[in-house]
């Protein structure tokens, strides 16, 4: 139920914006032409967050729209494999609050619509956490490396990641 209200919530953000997300969007739907990114044009982000920007391409006309919505889905991704994570290590009662704050708490709110890489890097070192705490180590490293790919700033969590695994 928390999770269809988030996404209807978030349904009502999926508009324009100010920002640089309708340069991703719009670099997405370039690659259906065979222009790629780093190669004939700058793109300062590592390349996980640009792969998503080609998914959103090939919806044509909704490009930005799904753009926005690959990223209010990873938020979920993130809270859901956090709830889990508590869940098993606290109390299923912590869990939900985490989890209901998590999702609702402003900055998600108000950003997890938009096309930024940070939603896509946490949703994927939760899952390396998740993984790593059930000693996936395989399936852990796979998603630490595209948390990595998507966002630089995600190289200390996987610091602390890495510390956990070597336990």
């Amino acid at each position: 139920i928390m999770l269809s209200e988030f996404l209807y919530l978030q349904s009502l953000g999926l508009e324009p914006s100010l920002s640089d997300n309708g340069l991703y969007a719009y670099m997405g739907s370039l690659f259906q032409m065979n222009v790629i990114a780093y190669r004939d044009f700058f793109f300062a982000h590592p390349p996980v967050h640009y792969l998503f920007a080609v998914i959103a391409g090939f919806f044509k006309d909704k490009t930005y729209m799904v753009a926005q919505t690959i990223h209010a889905v990873a938020t979920m991704l993130a809270a859901w494999f956090s709830y889990r994570i508590f869940k098993a290590h606290c109390s299923p009662i912590l869990a939900t609050l985490y989890f209901v704050f998590f999702l609702f708490n402003h900055h998600m709110l108000i950003n997890a619509s938009g096309f930024v890489g940070i939603h896509l890097a946490v949703m994927f070192f939760m899952m390396a956490l998740y993984d790593a705490l059930k000693h996936r180590v395989v399936t852990s490293a796979l998603w630490a490396m595209l948390s990595l790919g998507s966002g630089i700033y995600m190289l200390p969590s996987l610091v602390i990641l890495l510390w956990l695994l070597s336990w």
